[in-house]
């Protein structure tokens, strides 16, 4: 079976919740402050939440903070590769979160920036792994050596994974050439992918991208879903799924994590695109960094929109309650299980072309199963 194998950084997270940030050399009072596990270990958590095995490949440290980030490791069900680093603990990111959900971020390196190449030696591959890369490791001089060495050597057979994130424009151009050209696929924000093209319209920049790369590029736009562009194929946008946020932080890991799971489980691109919007937008409607799809238990209070995985039709909860929501299969004209095809619960309605088979029933949670 396919695994990920995660080469970035986990580490841990200063959420500091605000009405706003501070101006330069100014003061706001946080509503709340929490310690929770992020960076990579929010992709690798919603990939396992899918059901696909993973690995973290990349370096902890020791200290409370390396304990906590391999405590929430196992907790997810998240193999370790490497050998504790020591003398030195994971590093901390300070996460400002405004109350419109957008997020800013101070990072302190720690373990996670010592990856060498004894420790990429270590990372045994096989046939339809998934390798998940970031331009934050690109950023560390020790990982980004180890890395652009040992990468051209990696299988045809393994699929590599890429997000810049947000510290694109200061990466070193050959380190991320290197990256790009091996890259099956790409995964940016819309002001990433804008950073690396120049093209401020994200189809634009995802045909920008597709250039550089080897396989396909997904372009994320926020509530809009996503741009994604395969080989020899035209763009097409996959709309998104509206939700109430009140935290961005760790969404576009969640977008990534599940992606890459459902693709693994043989989705096509575009259903998994969809799969990946729904999960962002749970993410984003839940306070903290791996909030993202469960593959059982997944619940999600707001009332929202859901859109077909694969057609992109909205289809409204109209009243504040909780479903549970099994998918089973994606099929032309296929109906709402025992609800008729224009209403869901009675309430809803649905002028599906595309519909979900589904079955439906009244809940105290909206649970998602990894059965579409």
């Amino acid at each position: 079976m396919s695994r990920l194998v995660h080469l970035g950084n986990a580490v841990v997270d200063l959420v500091l919740q605000v009405p706003a940030a501070p101006e330069r050399g100014g003061d706001v009072l946080a509503s709340t402050a929490s310690e929770l596990v992020g960076g990579g270990f929010n992709v690798m958590a919603a990939a396992s939440r899918q059901g696909l095995p993973v690995v973290y490949a990349g370096m902890h440290g020791t200290g409370p903070r390396g304990d906590r980030v391999r405590a929430a490791l196992a907790a997810e069900g998240v193999a370790v590769l490497q050998p504790v680093l020591p003398g030195c603990d994971t590093g901390l990111v300070v996460v400002i979160v405004e109350d419109d959900g957008e997020r800013s971020f101070i990072t302190a390196p720690g373990a996670e920036a010592q990856l060498d190449a004894a420790a990429v030696a270590r990372v045994e591959l096989a046939a339809g792994d998934f390798i998940y890369l970031t331009g934050y490791s690109l950023a560390h001089p020790s990982n980004r050596t180890a890395l652009v060495e040992w990468l051209p050597g990696v299988g045809e057979d393994v699929v590599v994974f890429f997000d810049p994130g947000p510290l694109v424009a200061s990466l070193p151009a050959d380190a991320l050439a290197v990256v790009l050209a091996r890259a099956d696929w790409v995964s940016a924000n819309a002001v990433e992918a804008a950073a690396l093209t120049g093209c401020a319209d994200a189809t634009a920049s995802a045909l920008a991208l597709r250039d550089r790369t080897r396989g396909g590029v997904m372009v994320r736009c926020g509530p809009d879903g996503c741009v994604v562009a395969l080989p020899g194929a035209d763009p097409v946008s996959v709309p998104g799924v509206a939700a109430v946020a009140v935290d961005s932080n760790g969404a576009g890991d969640a977008h990534a994590g599940a992606f890459i799971a459902q693709l693994a489980l043989g989705r096509a691109p575009l259903a998994a695109a969809g799969w990946a919007n729904a999960a962002a937008a749970i993410a984003i409607s839940r306070h903290g960094p791996a909030t993202g799809l469960h593959s059982v238990g997944c619940s999600w209070s707001e009332p929202s929109f859901r859109r077909c995985f694969g057609g992109g039709i909205p289809c409204r909860l109209v009243e504040h309650r909780e479903v549970t929501l099994g998918l089973k299969s994606l099929r032309p004209g296929a109906g709402f299980g025992p609800f008729s095809s224009k209403t869901i619960a009675g309430r809803t309605r649905c002028p599906l072309t595309w519909r979900l088979s589904t079955h439906w029933c009244i809940r105290t949670r909206w649970r998602f199963r990894n059965s579409l």
